[in-house]
């Protein structure tokens, strides 16, 4: 056996492993979504829309300083303290293969709560709730191999993706991880 064959399935046993533990942390989530029932929040971070459910938002702060990682990314901005607590900051647009959005002072974040701790959301004006928004569309073919997307609304003549902040959390700590 190669060692490029050795390492190939190493790789693969580990992301069985990550795969196993993502569906056990999701388990107990409902399988379908109820349009009838969904509420969400419908956020813009420059070029890219999405919605979160707004039982998962905590509250939408005014944009701040965020503590610097050592390592950046384009969608994994850095960190805010919000009352003694460091809570990672996202920009989903980019992430979802928009342009990455140059946040400015108008802006806010979309502070969710995530089991136990918390994950923000960069947006670039204050978001919308929107009930009742209708039929909860399948997830967009660009997006089909996006984790934390679980479905779509039509909004306004836009289609914005259904945002799992439990998910995203988790790609968002492992990309830390990374970094």
């Amino acid at each position: 056996m190669t060692e490029e064959l050795r390492t190939l399935l190493s790789r693969s046993r580990e992301l069985e492993r990550e795969l196993d533990g993502v569906r056990r942390q999701i388990a107990h989530l409902p399988r379908g979504i109820d349009a009838s029932a969904l509420t969400v929040l419908w956020c813009h971070a420059g070029d890219a829309a999405f919605c979160i459910p707004v039982e998962e938002v905590a509250e939408v702060v005014p944009n701040a300083t965020l503590l610097s990682l050592a390592e950046p990314s384009a969608w994994l901005r850095g960190t805010l303290n919000l009352g003694g607590e460091l809570v990672p900051i996202v920009d989903v647009g980019a992430r979802i293969g928009a342009t990455p959005y140059e946040t400015g002072p108008d802006d806010s974040l979309t502070i969710c709560q995530v089991a136990d701790h918390k994950l923000g959301i960069v947006t670039s004006d204050v978001p919308r709730v929107v009930a009742s928004a209708g039929p909860v569309m399948a997830i967009p073919s660009q997006l089909a191999q996006t984790p934390f997307v679980v479905g779509a609304l039509r909004i306004q003549e836009r289609v914005a993706p259904i945002l799992s902040t439990l998910l995203l959390a988790n790609v968002a700590a492992s990309s830390a991880e990374e970094h």
